[in-house]
């Protein structure tokens, strides 16, 4: 039942602050590329600074409070009435130790279930620390692909260290 409890809990933290990628909604190259550079959330969430980003001034810390990082949840039927192959998912990241370690997470959902589940996991011995470093993750949609489907992407910061993200970005190719 705690199971049950913890993954609504999760959702409910999601549905209401991860899908701040589609408000940061760039045309970049597609219509199926979503940023979040977090430059619009500096004052709106409590987790975004100004300082010096991958990108402008603005960046998303995590530190012991968070475990999961603002990022994106939405269904396909929202994104686009395209149907997609494959989620390139990335991020620039910065830790602040070499004993940090933590995974950009993607996920599809169907109905409260997962269906599938990536993730790319890196630490500060692989990550130089206090230098901004991309990260990425292909995500294949085939077999997963319905309307309904949600897909989710974040980082997950299993030791709460503290840590930095700039520039999350999805790409949706058909």
């Amino acid at each position: 039942m705690n199971n049950r409890i913890l993954r609504w809990n999760i959702s409910a933290l999601m549905i209401l602050v991860l899908t701040a990628c589609q408000n940061d909604k760039k045309a970049l190259s597609s219509e199926d590329v979503f940023l979040n550079d977090y430059e619009s959330h500096f004052g709106n969430n409590i987790q975004v600074y100004k300082g010096q980003g991958h990108s402008g001034y603005c960046f998303y810390q995590m530190d012991s409070t968070l475990e999961y990082s603002m990022g994106f949840i939405q269904s396909f039927e929202k994104i686009s009435s395209k149907t997609y192959q494959t989620a390139k998912i990335s991020v620039y990241v910065m830790l602040s130790e070499k004993d940090n370690a933590a995974s950009l997470v993607a996920q599809v959902w169907a109905g409260g279930n997962t269906l599938k589940i990536a993730q790319k996991d890196f630490n500060g011995q692989e990550i130089e620390p206090n230098k901004w470093t991309k990260v990425d993750l292909e995500f294949p949609l085939q077999g997963l692909y319905a309307p309904s489907h949600e897909f989710r992407a974040f980082l997950f910061n299993p030791n709460r260290k503290l840590m930095y993200m700039d520039d999350f970005q999805i790409e949706f190719l058909e």
